[in-house]
């Protein structure tokens, strides 16, 4: 299993403490009676769930160019167009328009890894609180080049509050390749897709309720010009 670079402390960790706990659990150690082989169990058990939580699995990117993909695994929760005024930050890359936002829930037992939608420009990067201070946001916002055409476009990571928990590399000026990965959720449950909302230039691939894959699964279809 390969497991990814977004968490490298936490499952280098994992390696390095565990196994020696659940030899020395299993071997008796300071437990001399059964106890000691079900903490083994139980140690081995949150070793693997650790490995489980970091894990990135090979991806196939899809070629066709027109496909806008899943940001994220987990399933679709919300389908909606919501007006520049909800966003303030994405107005400007979004010219004042009104959007389409694509909401993701992320369980835990989903792959964490998020990755870039389409090949897209990176022109805004933002971090900010929740103003009940119940968690934090990243998003990252830019411009898509498709068939000529230059479409606005967002992911925004959601955490809950606390220490750090999303991981965001990229920065104004780079440039991302479709299913190229970007980041992850470490804890939180949301990923967001935020699109122009023009009914003659896309058609939405994905219902409510439908699983999807990060790098995989076509979200959009773009029209030809």
């Amino acid at each position: 299993m390969t497991l990814t670079k977004y968490g490298t402390k936490e499952w280098r960790l994992a390696l390095t403490v565990f196994p020696p706990l659940i030899l020395l659990c299993a071997a008796g150690g300071i437990w001399v009676t059964s106890a000691g082989y079900a903490f083994a169990v139980l140690l081995f058990f949150a070793m693997s769930a650790i490995l489980f939580f970091f894990r990135d699995p090979e991806r196939k990117i899809p070629e066709n160019k027109n496909l806008i993909l899943a940001p994220a695994d987990g399933e679709i929760r919300n389908i909606e167009l919501i007006s520049a005024s909800e966003t303030g930050h994405l107005a400007g890359i979004f010219d004042g328009k009104d959007m389409l936002r694509i909401s993701i829930f992320v369980s835990v037992a989903d792959v964490r890894i998020n990755r870039a939608p389409c090949e897209f420009t990176i022109k805004l990067r933002e971090r900010k609180e929740m103003a009940d201070s119940s968690g934090e946001a990243v998003v990252l916002a830019g411009i898509a080049e498709n068939n000529g055409r230059e479409i606005p476009l967002a992911v925004k990571q959601y955490s809950s509050a606390g220490i750090e928990k999303i991981v965001c590399e990229p920065v104004p000026g780079d440039k991302l390749f479709c299913g190229q990965q970007y980041g992850m959720l470490k804890i939180g449950s949301k990923v967001e897709l935020y699109l122009p909302a023009k009914s003659d230039l896309m058609e939405i691939k994905v219902a409510v309720g439908d699983h999807v894959q990060a790098g995989l699964t076509a979200v959009v279809e773009i029209a030809e010009k």
